[in-house]
């Protein structure tokens, strides 16, 4: 079977997930509605956090001068 990926992806994504969902999005899926305020929490809870903040920037791969 051959084709271009654009002709294929839409009857993929239908079948993976599904007519009432891809009509009609629940609310959770919509986040970049909620992205301030996610992004606004988030800050809140790692800054008072120096576990969580010590943590995360352990995951990072960064030069040695930007290094805190």
């Amino acid at each position: 079977m051959q084709g271009d990926y654009s002709t294929y992806m839409p009857f993929i994504v239908r079948a993976l997930v599904g007519k009432d969902l891809l009509h009609n999005p629940p609310e959770p899926l919509r986040l970049y509605g909620k992205r301030d305020e996610l992004k606004k929490n988030l800050l809140d809870v790692i800054s008072n956090d120096e576990e969580a903040m010590k943590q995360m920037m352990a995951t990072l791969s960064l030069p040695s001068v930007l290094e805190i």
